[in-house]
Formats: structure tokens, sequence, C-alpha cells
């Protein structure tokens, strides 16, 4: 079977999307434990062993032992200069996950989120190709790394509110500082000899990818449509704006009606006793 938009393995990945998360969001919403702190170190370590997955599946299960790519080798190290939004993602979670950092913490809420939420949608890296473990670990990393800022989210682990839409950075900045580590990585790699050429079609669009040039120069001054990164600021900020809006009024709106839930009660039966006259 082939990967198709709107075929059988692009609905059914949608379905197993949503119910996975929602499966995990019970699953780790169990009391574990009578103490709520080590309830609380359970959920973070599972989330973070999930992270820790991804990790070692795409650096080290994907090149090594399915592609039988040599560890250090030439190719080896052009797999680790990364050079899309979500292979970055794979990387850097792990790192930070355990910070109490907002930057980085926001970080993993709204480029997770949106951009693995995309990659399900939009599977354009396996798209027509064959149902394989290349396929298979595109979307379960995807899905780690969407599913992990869901659940620090709803198990309430991390809190939001539109503050975090400008502090301590506007989430399109996080889009940018991704674009500027992509430049910087594809040129090592024409250094170094790994690529013949930067990739100026990259799906991170830090060169304005002609599949999105009508959207975005609809929104870019005509001086900024040829430089790198600047050409797709101003439509980031746009558009990330109003995904990471959309994230905190979800979670916000859920975490009130959840609560108002919790705390409802039956209203009280007051019996009438009839009068006999």
């Amino acid at each position: 079977m082939k990967v198709q938009l709107g075929g059988l393995v692009h609905i059914l990945s949608l379905f197993i999307f949503i119910g996975v998360i929602v499966g995990m969001h019970f699953l780790l919403n169990v009391k574990f434990s009578k103490q709520e702190k080590k309830n609380i170190k359970i959920q973070n370590w599972v989330l973070f062993s999930l992270l820790c997955f991804a990790f070692i599946t795409d650096i080290l299960i994907q090149p090594v032992f399915i592609a039988q790519i040599p560890i250090f080798s030439e190719k080896w190290w052009n797999k680790m200069f990364r050079t899309n939004i979500c292979s970055i993602s794979v990387i850097l979670f792990p790192c930070v996950f355990f910070t109490k950092s907002r930057f980085f913490k926001n970080c993993m809420i709204f480029i997770g989120i949106i951009s693995g939420i995309a990659a399900f949608i939009f599977p354009e890296e396996v798209r027509n190709e064959y149902v394989s473990w290349f396929v298979i670990r595109f979307y379960w990393n995807h899905l780690i790394i969407a599913m992990v800022p869901i659940l620090m989210l709803s198990l309430n682990l991390y809190k939001i509110s539109y503050k975090d839409l400008y502090k301590p950075v506007p989430p399109f900045l996080f889009f940018s500082f991704y674009q500027c580590y992509i430049i910087f990585n594809q040129g090592i790699n024409v250094y170094l000899g790994f690529h013949s050429k930067i990739d100026y079609a990259n799906n991170s669009l830090e060169f304005n990818s002609d599949e999105f040039a009508p959207v975005f120069d609809w929104l870019t001054p005509p001086f900024m449509r040829n430089i790198p990164i600047l050409s797709t600021i101003i439509p980031l900020a746009f558009f990330m704006t109003i995904f990471s809006s959309i994230i905190i009024t979800v979670f916000l709106f859920s975490k009130k009606q959840f609560k108002f839930q919790k705390n409802w009660k039956w209203p009280r039966t007051v019996k009438t006793v009839s009068k006999n006259k």
C-alpha cells in the first residue's frame, strides 16, 4: 500500500494519531500512587522515555541497523546534520524536556504540536512511498513529537496562557531559529562535501519554497521575497500566531470545562410532604 493523500494509509494514520494520544492521556491519568508528586514523576519519565525512543530510532536504529550506514561514516554524519524541522525536534526535545526554561518548553509545545500534526495531515516526506520501516518510523517519530507536548498540557504538567504569544518570544521566532540552524547545517553539509548544493526546496521554507510562494508572496513585501528567512518571517508570524492561539484556546477551554465537570454535583432533591386535609 502506498501513502497517498486521502488514501487508506493516510486516513488510518489520522485515526491512529488521535486514538494513541487519547489512550495515552487516560493511561497516564491513572493514579499510580497516593502521592501526587510520584504520579507526576511517573508521567514525566514516561513522556521522556518516548522522546528518547524517537531519538534512538532516528539516530541509531534507522541509519545503522535499517539503512546499514556505518556509524561515524560520512553518510552517518550527513544524517546528523539535520535539515528539516521535525528531525531537529527529535534531537532537541529529549535534551530540553526537564528544563525549567519557558523558552524551550514553549518551543516544544508550539513547534511540536504544529509540525507533528502538519506531518500527519500532509505527509510529504513519505508521499507515494510503500509502507515500510521508513514510513513507520516517519509516523512514529512525528506522533511522539506532537503527542508529548499535547500530553504535557492535557496532564497539566505544563501550563500555557495567552502571554506565551509574546513571552519569552513570539512562537514564530522558534520556527525562524530552526530555519537559521538548518541553513547553517546545509552550509556545513556542502562545505564537507556531503551535499553538492543547498536544497532550496527544503520543506522548512527558509528559502520560500515554490510550493508556498503564492501565499507567502502575498504576505511578504517585494524587497524581502528573495532573502532567506526574511522572505517567510511575516507569513510565519501570521500563521504561527493563529495556530498558537488555537492551541492555547483549546487547552484553556478544555481545562475550564474539565474543572467544571469535576466540581459539578448533582442538585439536591427536596422532598415535598403533602398535607392531608
